[in-house]
């Protein structure tokens, strides 16, 4: 995740990724990703780190729980 991260924070259309742990349980990561647009977000995730980090996470099968709240914020055309 580390790795990914830190390859994350390099890509153009990225402005910002942070990693968190919580308070409430020491083993749940909060990821907070902030990209430029769509197109940003879907070139990050056509990139081997990612990609990397997904197949690690899909080998640990039931022992991650993957949740997502995703929000967007659009340029208003005026």
């Amino acid at each position: 995740m580390w790795a990914n991260a830190r390859s994350i924070r390099k890509e153009t259309g990225c402005f910002q990724f942070e990693v968190s742990i919580s308070n409430d349980n020491p083993n749940e990561y909060i990821l907070y990703e902030v990209y430029k647009n769509l197109k940003a977000l879907e070139f990050h995730r056509t990139q081997t780190y990612f990609i990397e980090y997904l197949n690690t996470v899909k080998k640990m099968g039931n022992k991650v729980t993957r949740t997502f709240k995703s929000y967007a914020i659009l340029d208003s055309p005026n």
